[in-house]
């Protein structure tokens, strides 16, 4: 079996290879040859790095560590490589190619370190496998388990639902029909209340309890469509990777089923829709004109189809513009905005009228311009690393990373002992595109906080599994 996966390695390690050297651009200037160079180099050493793990253990598609390599290689990586391909070098109108080389360099140190303390460290103990024939048990519905469960999900979807009618000023049948009846109502709320929006974290993980504990079929899809297509209105793409991979992979741990290649690649059409859809009608569902297909051609589509796939992996242009900014030009954080600004940030305005404003963009206005802070430009988790301590919170950071997803996959799958804890493990799982794509740990950790809390009241109504059949 392990020649087996040696021989996969290799083969893929080649075909990479070949294909960049088959693309080495051609006429262009010395720095963007020297960024390709010198990302294939790195791409390659990260590849090593992931078959040496792929080559001891069995491929396992729902491990943190898989997901992480596939988000963190062709953000930092592949796509630096695609746009010096393409000639796309610019980000808001800044070439920042200047400090890539820095940067990539920088990226690579983190992926080694989220290896080495993923396999290195911490290495499997006996107990720590994909087969492992455990007996999860289940909870036994009761009239509070099933009152928990809707009660939860109904203050969410109806809090959620109010959240978008005041925020954007738009009715309920705008929001369900996804712009495409009813309209605004004018009456957008400019008072702060987005801290109501972060029960639409909480959303998910109830209608999964639903579709775990519920009987009827239809109820299950009910509430599962309601809940979809309301993260759809929200307008945020992670939203929806983040549903997707929490329900196939929940679904898959809990029948013990490794899915097949042709059930990825269905489930990876069904992701492409809706995010496809947002980004042709992101900005016109959430300025209150709707869905206006008329503007729908191919050239429409294969631009959206560009947007959803490259755009999220290209704010590592963003990171690099923090490179560019940071320390030169402003200093380093030093914790204002992972700690400080986490514990203050879920206060309301409306309490602490002079709450200060998010320390982490003066980098970017330094590194980008303003355009890039008025538009909302994120940089990936590193970047924030960076911005508060520099290479070593880069790789300080990425271990803590490594060994917080070794204990969630120890504790949760690999020795879970009801289903709360699988529900629990695939809800973490799917919230890690968002914290290594975007670097905001105050909304990282509050989304994080409010997709388990679900969770910590079902197991205090489970009795510490007294109801466990």
């Amino acid at each position: 079996m392990k020649i087996k996966r040696f021989m996969i390695g290799s083969f893929v390690t080649t075909f990479v290879f070949m294909i960049i050297v088959f693309y080495i651009p051609t006429m262009v200037e010395q720095k963007y040859l020297l960024n390709y160079y010198v990302n294939s180099f790195l791409l390659t050493s990260c590849l090593i790095i992931y078959f040496r793990f792929y080559y001891v253990n069995k491929f396992d598609i729902f491990s943190p560590f898989n997901i992480v390599s596939l988000i963190y290689i062709t953000m930092f990586f592949i796509t630096p490589m695609y746009d010096l391909v393409q000639k796309e070098y610019y980000w808001f109108g800044i070439d920042l190619f200047s400090y890539g080389i820095k940067g990539s360099f920088i990226a690579f140190l983190g992926y080694f370190t989220f290896s080495f303390f993923s396999f290195y460290i911490f290495k499997y103990r006996e107990n720590d496998k994909v087969n492992k024939n455990i007996e999860i048990k289940n909870i036994k519905k009761n009239k509070w388990i099933t009152l928990y469960i809707y009660v939860g999900y109904i203050i969410c979807l109806v809090a959620n639902i109010w959240y978008l009618m005041k925020k954007n000023g738009i009715s309920i049948l705008y929001i369900f029909t996804l712009g495409m009846m009813g309209g605004s109502n004018n009456s957008a709320s400019t008072g702060d209340i987005n801290a109501i929006s972060m029960l639409s974290y909480a959303l998910p993980s109830y209608a999964l309890m639903i579709c775990e504990y519920e009987d009827k079929k239809f109820v299950k899809v009910i509430s599962f469509l309601l809940m979809f297509v309301l993260q759809v209105a929200r307008g945020f793409r992670f939203f929806i990777l983040q549903i997707i991979i929490m329900f196939a992979s929940y679904y898959c741990i809990r029948k013990n089923k490794k899915p097949k290649l042709s059930q990825i690649f269905m489930i990876g059409i069904f992701t492409m829709i809706p995010i496809i859809l947002m980004t042709l009608f992101r900005t016109s569902i959430r300025g209150g004109s709707g869905m206006n297909f008329s503007i729908l051609n191919f050239k429409a589509i294969q631009d959206a189809i560009d947007a959803a796939v490259w755009d999220n992996f290209r704010i590592y242009k963003t990171y690099y513009g923090l490179i560019k900014a940071v320390p030169n030009l402003t200093g380093y954080l030093f914790g204002k905005q992972i700690f400080v600004y986490t514990l203050i940030m879920f206060i309301p305005r409306a309490i602490w009228k002079n709450k200060p404003g998010n320390p982490g963009t003066e980098a970017q206005r330094l590194g980008i311009g303003k355009q890039a802070v008025l538009g909302g430009s994120a940089y990936p988790g590193i970047g924030e690393y960076y911005y508060e301590f520099g290479v070593f919170g880069v790789g300080f950071f990425m271990a803590i990373f490594a060994i917080y997803l070794k204990n969630i996959q120890r504790k949760y799958r690999y020795n879970a002992n009801t289903c709360i804890d699988l529900m629990k493990y695939s809800t973490i799982i799917g919230t890690i595109l968002q914290f290594v794509i975007r670097g905001y740990t105050p909304s990282n950790f509050w989304m994080l906080v409010f997709c388990v809390l679900p969770y910590y009241f079902l197991n205090k109504l489970n009795r510490k599994g007294e109801l466990c059949e």
